[in-house]
């Protein structure tokens, strides 16, 4: 088979696919499997982050990557509050079987986006939103994949798939670290 067939098999696909997936074609990868993947590139996406109190307006192309990618046609949050991790916690959790509990408080309904940032900007997803089943309506559990890098500089962004500008960043760092 030429490379050129090759080639415009995979465009094709890539045009087909991406478009069902709800997935922006710069974090494919990563939202494809969006729990078990690991950026390893910061540099493939850019965000400009503000945040408050209670909540944060950021640009990205990843965070529209939530939208309409499949479980929850239904949802209509209208406000997301992040309780935890929210700034100044430290988990020793790389490796070892011990999750991190991510806190909210919302109104509405529907599942939430779940992005790890880490010094600022976005990392990875950790839930989309057809991933209902790993939530309750106040959070869920993440255990970090055993590849993920220590930092002392990780933040979490939750955000509304029926509309992006309903969001809420961690207020502060925290970090995750291997156990001593």
């Amino acid at each position: 088979m030429s490379s050129r067939l090759i080639f415009f098999r995979i465009v094709i696909l890539l045009i087909l696919v991406v478009p069902i997936t709800g997935c922006d074609p710069k974090c494919w990868p990563l939202c494809s499997s969006s729990s078990s993947g690991v950026a390893t590139d910061d540099s493939s996406t850019s965000s400009t982050t503000t945040s408050s109190s209670t909540s944060s307006s950021t640009s990205s192309t990843t965070d529209d990557a939530c939208l309409g990618t499949g479980g929850s046609t239904d949802s209509a949050i209208t406000k997301i509050v992040l309780t935890g991790p929210n700034g100044g916690e430290s988990y020793e959790v790389i490796g070892v079987a011990s999750p991190i509990s991510i806190r909210w408080d919302k109104t509405g309904t529907g599942t939430v986006c779940v992005d790890l940032y880490r010094s600022g900007e976005f990392y990875y997803r950790i839930a989309e939103d057809d991933d209902g089943y790993k939530q309750t309506a106040t959070g869920m559990d993440w255990q970090p994949h055993k590849k993920l890098a220590e930092s002392t500089k990780y933040q979490i962004k939750l955000s509304a798939p029926n509309d992006s500008t309903i969001n809420d960043l961690s207020s502060n760092y925290f970090s995750i670290t291997e156990p001593d």
